[in-house]
């Protein structure tokens, strides 16, 4: 099948999720020869599982994010392996902005695995959509086909509302469920995150607080990840809300600055004015990207205003 390579191709590109040289169906001559060239032995089982997969031709051979936990985890043998929550929010962020990409385009995705999350430098890169669906192009009908085709295994780690889904009766469309289906990709997010630091097994958003290797995060990192995970669709954030919870983290402002709206402009300004005063900068904004703290806040800046930094600066400050 095809289908991932076409989910990622159709997509307009965002700085983290892969750009596609090529896709082709792994059903083919130029696959079967690919096999038996570096798979002389085992060439035959890869050619059985060629009919479910997907090439992609990416443009450099990257490093994981499965590999980059495990080469933590061989050196630091507990949670958080040696990261900081800082180095967390950076990876989880650019994740979470990966995903209000696939939220603008109708794109949901169901299940990922950190390794096909790619990590190039300090950049992170989306690459799993085998396990995804254009909620724009689909009617209920589909998606509950879809379903259908998840191995049980897979699908019990789907967001609880696609799992329900599946086992409903009707196949209405209605725009209640159009609008849930909004808050599926943040779950996945936040589960693989969860999956990542923990070695417990996921069963609500209480997990989060029960968790002991989860102790040594602060409390509002904590519940950040237990609105991700909640089976609660309508009490979890939007993916640009969980995005700027993310930056006010790492970036602020602290309670100290936001104590108003008119706190939260004059932070916004202050920190605009230094960020575009910064040598590196020369003033131009297109340089921004010189290595990931600034282009983060660059990308915080642009997004920010004072009533949504207000807005979820509250929250944030409140589990302080």
């Amino acid at each position: 099948s095809t289908h991932e390579g076409n989910i990622i191709a159709a997509l307009p590109e965002h700085p983290n999720i892969v750009n596609l040289l090529h896709h082709c169906s792994a059903y083919s001559r130029p696959f079967e020869r690919f096999t038996r060239l570096f798979c002389p032995e085992d060439g035959h089982l890869s050619l059985k599982m060629a009919s479910q997969c997907s090439l992609l031709f990416l443009r450099y051979t990257p490093f994981n994010l499965e590999r980059y936990f495990s080469n933590k985890q061989q050196v630091h043998s507990r949670s958080p392996f040696g990261f900081s929550e800082n180095n967390i929010l950076t990876l989880l962020v650019q994740l979470l902005l990966a995903m209000t990409h696939l939220d603008k385009h109708g794109i949901i995705l169901g299940h990922m695995t950190s390794s096909n999350i790619f990590l190039e430098d300090d950049l992170l890169l989306l690459a799993d959509f085998s396990y995804s669906f254009d909620a724009m192009k689909s009617d209920l009908a589909d998606i509950k086909t879809w379903l259908q085709s998840v191995p049980c295994e897979t699908l019990l780690e789907f967001p609880p509302e696609l799992r329900q889904f599946k086992t409903s009766s009707s196949c209405e469309v209605t725009s209640s469920f159009q609008q849930i289906l909004q808050k599926c990709n943040v779950f996945v997010a936040g589960r693989l995150f969860y999956d990542l630091l923990t070695t417990e097994s996921l069963t609500n958003s209480s997990s989060v607080d029960q968790s002991a290797d989860l102790v040594s995060f602060s409390a509002p990192f904590k519940f950040l990840m237990k609105n991700l995970i909640s089976d609660k669709p309508d009490e979890r954030f939007s993916s640009l809300e969980c995005v700027l919870y993310c930056m006010i983290l790492l970036f602020g402002p602290n309670n100290e600055n936001c104590k108003s709206k008119s706190d939260c402009q004059q932070w916004l300004m202050t920190e605009t004015f230094h960020l575009f005063l910064q040598p590196s900068l020369k003033g131009h904004p297109s340089i921004y990207n010189k290595d990931i703290h600034t282009k983060l806040l660059y990308i915080y800046l642009s997004l920010a205003t004072p009533e949504k930094i207000w807005s979820i600066a509250q929250q944030v400050h409140s589990e302080v």
